[in-house]
């Protein structure tokens, strides 16, 4: 199942993926080099302030497997629309901070379009709305759903950018528009197609205690927020302390970084609601599972890295209007360490699905470490890639080391997957 399931979801990510990649590219080639820096520090922007949305995601869907796994579902309803009330607000909250504060943000990022800024807070409160029907597909294994409405957003963005480039109206604005409506599509497909499948008038009787609902909440806010500081606060600060054109080729670079974070998230989306049910019904999920998920992400992040390595000058014209071969050479660094981030996230997924919360100290290490190293080596782009490729790899070993140990000591158990 986790080989289908990851398939599924695959397909979906790599609709919407590739519809990413394209959009890059259409914006890549219209808009200037400093443009399209600009364009890729406020998609960090956003990336960082997801991280929230994306802990909110977790929690849901853990709720949502777990009553399934307890045959509960004629709750689902009251726990989809519970959650549905605290992501508006969540949205509201989140968009106005974004918007009062973007003044000061967009200035230390040096974002000359204003309109841009404040549009990123309506990205951001998107991503709040988004996450209850997102949260409930994954929880309740609907891959299918989760596919239509990641591929149907993707198709939306792809075409709205054609359109506003045919007429003539490309600009950074534009495009956060673009990027708006296309979240604000998934959202309603994904809601219209959901609630025919958890009607019932059940209350909710089972679920987490508000302290374990704290403790898990923080435990999968730590979890994101790892890979998506990792592959966004770089880009924040490269635009802050070097030039331009520098800012404008390591945005290149984080498109490819994003890809491979996806590939993380395919198995991670597959894996969590199976180990959750396990977890749940106390049958118990072999620790094996999660090195099956290193071995496809690894399998697909390998092959990546090859390209990355022996055709760097190629991506980056296939991307940029212009770029400098001089900077070509470090794109495969930098895409193994996002490969390694990748395989952080499947580890962070498999263990906050069991409430094992070890990657917690090293993660945020990690994150501290990226930031020192980044400002350390300002000034040297090829410095930062190969600091950021040995730290991530040696985290991710550091804690594959340790779930190897505990699967030679684990029982054998049925896997159920």
């Amino acid at each position: 199942m986790l080989v289908k399931n990851s398939a599924i979801v695959f397909a979906a990510l790599f609709i919407g993926s590739a519809a990413s990649f394209i959009f890059q590219i259409m914006m890549g080639k219209t808009l200037s080099l400093g443009d399209f820096g600009m364009l890729s520090a406020i998609l960090a922007v956003q990336g960082i302030f997801s991280v929230l949305p994306g802990g909110m995601i977790l929690l849901y869907a853990r709720h949502a497997a777990a009553l399934r796994a307890r045959n509960n579902e004629t709750a689902m309803r009251a726990l989809y629309d519970r959650s549905m009330k605290e992501s508006v607000a969540a949205a509201l909250v989140s968009g106005m901070v974004v918007a009062g504060t973007a003044t000061w943000w967009s200035h230390w990022m040096h974002i000359e379009s204003g309109t841009a800024a404040l549009l990123t807070a309506l990205l951001i409160a998107a991503y709040f709305v988004q996450a209850p029907p997102l949260a409930f597909v994954r929880g309740l294994q609907h891959f299918w759903l989760f596919a239509g409405g990641i591929g149907g957003a993707g198709v939306l963005k792809v075409v709205l950018a054609a359109t506003v480039i045919a007429v003539g109206m490309n600009s950074i604005s534009n495009a956060v528009v673009t990027l708006i409506f296309s979240t604000l599509l998934s959202v309603v497909l994904l809601h219209l197609a959901l609630l025919p499948r958890i009607a019932g008038e059940g209350a909710l009787t089972h679920g987490l205690s508000r302290k374990e609902t704290a403790a898990f909440l923080f435990s999968a806010l730590a979890g994101t927020v790892f890979p998506l500081i990792y592959l966004n606060a770089d880009m924040i600060l490269i635009r802050s302390v070097m030039s331009a054109e520098v800012s404008g080729h390591y945005g290149a670079f984080t498109v490819a970084g994003k890809v491979m974070l996806q590939l993380g998230q395919v198995v991670g989306i597959a894996l969590f609601p199976a180990v959750v049910a396990g977890s749940t019904t106390g049958g118990g999920v072999s620790p094996s599972i999660v090195f099956r998920g290193f071995g496809l992400v690894l399998a697909a992040g390998l092959c990546a890295i090859a390209v990355a390595f022996l055709f760097p000058e190629w991506y980056l014209r296939l991307i940029l209007k212009t770029s400098d071969p001089a900077l070509a050479p470090f794109l495969g660094w930098y895409t193994l360490a996002a490969v390694a981030v990748a395989l952080l996230f499947v580890e962070s997924n498999y263990s906050l699905a069991r409430h094992q919360y070890g990657y917690l100290v090293p993660g945020a290490l990690a994150a501290v470490a990226q930031v020192v190293g980044i400002i350390n080596f300002a000034g040297s782009l090829e410095s930062i890639v190969k600091f950021q490729a040995v730290l991530f790899w040696g985290v991710f070993l550091i804690r594959a080391a340790i779930l190897l140990r505990e699967l030679k000591a684990a029982q054998p158990v049925s896997e159920g997957i």
